[in-house]
């Protein structure tokens, strides 16, 4: 049963936002079309990435905890956690968005707060440059995170606390993925290609990796439908 652990961690990852997508109140499903093709626009160029690294050893994945059929060298679970993490993640920003609207951080505090971060992942992409996956994360996270602190601050205004209550579920479902908490590795990591600073087990990469593939996804389905908008409305 050990090779269906990653697929399990899924599943329940992604079990009860979905379940909770249809509540009257919020009923986020309503817009699934808008969330669904968002998410996979985004996931392209990540699963490209994700095949380009794993081909070349930069992670791997522990043929243990995952089933046997592969796709451009990633574990058929490797391609859902494209979908089924976005998607819980996101469900929790809008939830937050419905329930909390106000719940965000002021104009002053995010270009204050953006500046910092942007400052420092720049800095750390360029004093990194020949670790692969420090160069590649810190540079997308401060194209995506200069998007938004320049265009799109509204929305980073309401993603940047968002986020941080994201990251509790993410700390439990990454933990375990890479080996927190006595669990054996299901994803594992070349640390000459990443800064070699962990939280639990989890390369701090992967924290501006996950702020990077939902605040895209984010940006994507207010481009396409303002769900924000409507979701204040409606309380």
């Amino acid at each position: 049963m050990q090779q269906y652990s990653y697929l399990t961690i899924l599943i329940m990852s992604v079990l009860v936002p979905l379940a909770y997508s249809f509540h009257p109140k919020m009923k986020l499903i309503r817009w699934w079309k808008t969330i669904l093709l968002s998410i996979t626009i985004t996931a392209i160029p990540f699963i490209i990435w994700d095949f380009i690294f794993t081909k070349f050893g930069i992670w791997s994945f522990n043929p243990s905890y995952h089933v046997s059929f592969k796709l451009l060298y990633l574990p058929i679970e490797e391609w859902l956690f494209f979908w089924a993490i976005p998607y819980a993640s996101i469900f929790t920003h809008y939830a937050l968005r419905f329930y909390t609207p106000n719940f965000k951080l002021t104009s002053t505090a995010t270009k204050i707060i953006g500046m910092i971060l942007l400052i420092i992942a720049l800095s750390l992409a360029v004093i990194y440059c020949q670790r692969w996956y420090t160069f590649v994360n810190f540079s997308l996270f401060s194209m995506v995170l200069g998007y938004g602190l320049f265009s799109k601050q509204t929305y980073l205004q309401s993603f940047f606390p968002s986020f941080i209550i994201v990251l509790i579920p993410f700390l439990a479902v990454n933990g375990i993925l890479t080996g927190s908490f006595n669990f054996d590795a299901i994803v594992l990591y070349d640390n000459s290609q990443n800064l070699g600073f962990r939280i639990f087990n989890i390369p701090m990469e992967d924290f501006v990796y996950a702020f990077s593939l939902l605040f895209s996804s984010i940006l994507l389905i207010e481009y396409f439908n303002p769900i924000e908008k409507h979701l204040t409305n409606d309380n």
